[in-house]
């Protein structure tokens, strides 16, 4: 009997040590600079959202929050590297609905979304714009709709890459309008609007933040928003379920990830400066300016979202007849 009290005295004190050295560790992160993952080039939304957060991130945490693009794939990469960092929250993740429904459209996926990593915080979440080059001869959705039923295979639909969130939601537009588009994939939103503006290809979804600009000058034109509701920054402009396509919803969203097995303090006193941080009147602005809305929430919440949107995604792409290569 002595002897087992002494075992369970011994695993008591093992583990409240355990946790004496996990708050010190936390009370102490960071101690070195934090590398940002973003899985895309410079200049696209995920990549100017990191940004802005990581400027104030860093005043608040009192090291450098590095921006680290690593394009390509659409997004995996950058979540590969993350979730084989250490997980000592140095290394965090801009992930987008990309990184949750690799699954559903690669055959291997070098991470496993919901076990790989540590759900840190929401942070924003943001319509597309649904958007046209100007010599498509098509003014509206219901008329796009007539041509591209006229043109079966023969009109194109750039995206940041195959088996992204734009992707997939290209083909929800084609299964739920009845028609076929072709798809053709780029190395990221910019190159993508770049090319539709050209005129290579006669469509294309893409955020607000990248989309107003080259709406307002006149570059492009636009059928409508992708949200169920209208978006604040274009409330002349109808959503797509309005405009042509009943029940037709696709936002993106942004959350921070880090590895797994990142310590639960580490993980809190992020979530709790990312969240004071979204909650200022300047960064709510500043994402309420490029269409989007700040939505900062509990490291379960975003974990939950991950799930959901998985499953979501994942039907589309069957539907779609997508298969993992």
């Amino acid at each position: 009997m002595r002897h087992l009290v002494h075992r369970a005295i011994a695993a008591a004190l093992t583990a409240l040590l355990a946790v004496i050295a996990t708050s010190a560790t936390a009370q102490q992160f960071p101690t070195k600079p934090i590398r940002f993952l973003v899985g895309f080039v410079p200049g696209g939304s995920v990549d100017i959202l990191a940004r802005d957060l990581a400027a104030p991130l860093t005043a608040a945490l009192g090291q450098q929050v590095v921006i680290d693009n690593r394009g390509g794939a659409a997004g995996l990469l950058a979540a590969e590297a993350t979730a084989k960092a250490a997980p000592d929250g140095h290394t965090i993740l801009m992930a987008i609905p990309n990184h949750v429904i690799a699954p559903s459209v690669y055959a291997k996926v070098p991470y496993d979304v919901i076990n790989d990593f540590s759900p840190v915080s929401l942070v924003a979440s943001s319509p597309f714009m649904l958007l046209a080059n100007n010599g498509v001869p098509a003014s509206n959705l219901k008329e796009f709709i007539a041509l591209a039923k006229s043109k079966p295979g023969q009109l194109n639909f750039a995206t940041p890459g195959q088996g992204s969130i734009q992707h997939l939601s290209n083909e929800l537009l084609n299964h739920m309008a009845g028609i076929k588009m072709v798809h053709v994939p780029y190395k990221g939103g910019v190159p993508a609007l770049i090319d539709t503006i050209a005129g290579a290809a006669a469509i294309t979804f893409i955020t607000t933040v990248q989309g107003l600009p080259q709406l307002k000058a006149g570059k492009v034109k636009t059928y409508g928003v992708s949200s169920a509701k209208r978006a604040a920054v274009l409330p002349d402009v109808p959503t797509l379920a309005e405009a042509g396509v009943p029940g037709f919803e696709s936002v993106v969203w942004f959350g921070v990830l880090a590895p797994a097995k990142t310590p639960k303090p580490i993980v809190a006193k992020l979530n709790g400066e990312i969240t004071r941080i979204l909650n200022t009147p300047q960064m709510r602005d500043r994402i309420a300016q490029q269409g989007g809305e700040a939505i900062a929430g509990s490291p379960d919440a975003l974990g939950k979202l991950m799930r959901d949107d998985q499953k979501k995604w994942d039907a589309v792409a069957k539907q779609a007849s997508i298969k993992p290569e």
